[in-house]
């Protein structure tokens, strides 16, 4: 996590003086029991990865969320040598902002 500092962030409810989060991982991975992991006759998980990058954007003085994203890519290494990736990415996005 690193703080980027204060600056001007424009969304559709309008313009916000934020700070900025930033979170970023090179990778984060989880090693699994190929024996315990595997079904008879099935491949099993042996080793899972994943990479986060985002940031976080909080109005300055009330900490109200006005913008977050995170792209996350998960990686799945089967017994068998073969392995899967998937990305996901989250976004929240301040729209409007109604005054009770």
């Amino acid at each position: 996590m690193k703080f980027s500092g204060v600056q001007n962030t424009t969304v559709p409810a309008g313009r916000y003086e934020t700070f900025a989060i930033e979170i970023s991982s090179s990778e984060l991975s989880v090693q699994i029991d190929p024996i315990s992991s595997t079904a008879k006759g099935a491949y099993g998980i042996q080793n899972v990865t994943y990479q986060l990058h985002g940031a976080t954007y909080l109005e300055q003085g009330t900490c109200r969320l006005i913008k977050f994203n995170l792209t996350s890519q998960q990686t799945i290494f089967y017994t068998n040598g073969k392995n899967a990736t998937s990305n996901e990415i989250w976004e929240r996005t301040l729209i409007e902002h109604q005054l009770h």
